[in-house]
């Protein structure tokens, strides 16, 4: 209905409920051909959509093709109608609930007094649409979807009006940005990296280049203003929080050095094991012997 699928993806939707201006639904997506983890796909109409992992979410990249440099995947997504957007799956993605509301053009804007130019500045105002009274509306929505109850379409059209009004207020922002003490980070600047770095981002490189793509920064002047910010640099900033992730893993000892390595985006065992070394100041495996039997090391 509002969505154009350009390759393999397949929609089932598993509750629906449309009212004037908008349509929520809650939907199962999966891929008909796992090996091909490329997915194309543009709306019709403005969508926000949240997925909600049963496990851990499934790793990914996106971008529009408006823009050269692909992001890494957010569990919270806005797109604007016909933006083409390619997201690159870096595994068999599960087939977890989405819940997604679909806003017609006439709705939208009457709402928000956003125009129809989505350029390049407002594409990447997309990438980093967040916050927790929008992602709560949405868990509100699932639920009012998923078990209906007293007035359930009054409550959507609630819901509804209030997620336009948050997006209408994450667009103006972004137009008129809150100017920071000189030579430091935003509030939201900060809060977006320690977000970003306490996620599972599975064999992901986790780079000042990243971040700074994240932020909108260049990568110099990140290192300097977080610098300024907290007076550490990032480099050992990035070390702590993957240290203290470094730290749960091994206690629950579940996973190998290679995999734990791998899920805080070392590039090798090797290289995991110096940083935590480096900061520890003794191995993963002896860390580890200290508060359980080891595991099989591979």
């Amino acid at each position: 209905m509002t969505t154009t699928e350009l390759t393999n993806l397949h929609q089932s939707v598993v509750a629906r409920r449309a009212i004037p201006g908008l349509t929520a639904q809650i939907e199962e997506c999966w891929l008909a051909n796992p090996r091909d983890p490329d997915i194309y796909t543009c709306y019709s109409q403005y969508n926000l959509s949240l997925t909600l992992p049963r496990r851990t979410a499934t790793p990914c990249w996106t971008r529009f093709l408006r823009l050269p440099e692909p992001v890494p995947g957010r569990l919270l997504v806005f797109d604007p109608p016909a933006a083409e957007r390619q997201t690159h799956m870096l595994s068999r993605p599960p087939r977890d609930p989405t819940v997604s509301c679909y806003f017609d053009c006439k709705t939208f804007h009457g709402h928000t007094d956003l125009t129809d130019d989505w350029n390049e500045v407002r594409l990447k105002a997309c990438y980093t649409i967040d916050g927790e009274l929008m992602t709560g509306l949405m868990r509100q929505l699932y639920r009012e979807l998923s078990t209906p109850g007293f007035a359930s379409d009054m409550s959507i059209e609630s819901i509804g009006h209030l997620l336009l009004i948050e997006i209408a207020r994450h667009f103006q922002s972004q137009r008129r940005p809150n100017r920071p003490a000189r030579g430091t980070l935003a509030p939201t600047h900060l809060a977006r990296i320690r977000e970003y770095l306490e996620e599972t981002h599975s064999g992901a490189r986790l780079t000042t280049h990243v971040l700074a793509d994240l932020c909108g920064l260049n990568a110099d002047h990140l290192r300097r203003a977080f610098r300024n910010s907290t007076g550490q640099s990032l480099g050992n900033y990035i070390e702590q929080v993957r240290l203290a992730k470094a730290h749960r893993l091994l206690r629950e000892g579940r996973l190998t050095l290679k995999q734990i390595a791998y899920q805080l985006g070392f590039a090798s065992a090797h290289g995991f094991s110096q940083a935590f070394k480096r900061q520890a100041g003794l191995t993963p495996k002896e860390y580890h012997r200290g508060v359980r039997s080891p595991p099989k090391w591979s």
